[in-house]
């Protein structure tokens, strides 16, 4: 079942931020979207007070939005981070390969499967990580936010899907 509502699976991130509303995030799962970057590039914070992230998906505790499970986002060298809570006990993060380029079109796929996540860029895998976090019992999903933290990416994400993966034993 796709978490992801239908009415929104194309949004421009940029405009942000979208309150997608409530879920009940799986511990197993694929997030998947086509990103463009817009043709100004991404835009982060010109001095050393930042920011120096930009914000694209965030599905997050409904009561403690520093979870993340998981959290997508830009940094300053136009790579993409994926963050995964580890409970309360920390995070763990992926970061691409990828430098995302001004104009370029992408497809990314996170997976979630049995304490691993994995981070592909137009099917090849970037980043792949063991024992990571669990998710929260319930959440939030949002594009283009971070609480304030980061603007949001200079993007538009579309074919969004965040689903439950079956985990074959």
């Amino acid at each position: 079942q796709n978490l992801w509502p239908a009415d929104s699976t194309t949004i421009d991130v940029s405009v942000g931020p979208h309150d997608l509303g409530e879920i009940t995030p799986p511990e197993n799962y694929v997030l998947s979207f086509t990103i463009k970057i817009d043709d100004g590039g991404l835009v982060f914070g010109s001095d050393d007070a930042g920011p120096f992230g930009n914000s694209i998906i965030d599905v997050t505790d409904s009561d403690n939005l520093d979870l993340a499970s998981p959290k997508v986002s830009f940094w300053s060298d136009n790579t993409m981070y994926v963050y995964q809570s580890k409970d309360s006990s920390g995070i763990d993060s992926l970061k691409s390969t990828t430098v995302f380029e001004a104009g370029k079109t992408y497809d990314i796929v996170v997976i979630s499967e049995n304490s691993k996540l994995s981070l592909y860029v137009d099917g090849k895998r970037e980043d792949h990580k063991d024992n990571i976090g669990g998710s929260p019992a319930g959440g939030v999903l949002k594009v283009g936010w971070s609480g304030g933290k980061y603007p949001p990416a200079a993007a538009t994400i579309s074919n969004a899907r965040f689903a439950e993966v079956e985990v074959l034993t």
